[in-house]
């Protein structure tokens, strides 16, 4: 199962937006999961966002590197927290960077 979903951040960062920016992200991936148990998938890939690691400026970021400070790191930490599979499914975190086009 693949998950990509989440309303795009390059627009206002307004109360109502985060709402928004959660629900898309951390909401729908909670669904998800529920929607997932016993549904016999084995590998499941949810996006997550490079924001993950928040403003390091010219530190060297690996994958094993802890979640930075800041409201996408945040963001990005509860959406990869809200992705609960079942024991023996893979888990798979997509760190991309803004996507750019359509």
């Amino acid at each position: 199962m693949v998950n990509l979903a989440g309303e795009s951040v390059d627009q206002r960062w307004t109360e109502k937006k985060k709402v928004v920016f959660r629900e898309s992200r951390v909401g729908v991936t909670e669904g998800l999961s529920k929607a997932l148990v016993g549904s016999g998938v084995k590998v499941v890939l949810n996006a997550s966002g490079v924001g993950f690691y928040g403003d390091r400026e010219d530190e060297k970021l690996e994958e094993e590197t802890e979640a930075g400070s800041g409201y996408l790191a945040d963001l990005c930490v509860d959406w990869e927290a809200a992705l609960k599979v079942e024991e023996g499914v893979r888990k798979v975190l997509l760190r991309t960077g803004m996507v750019l086009g359509d």
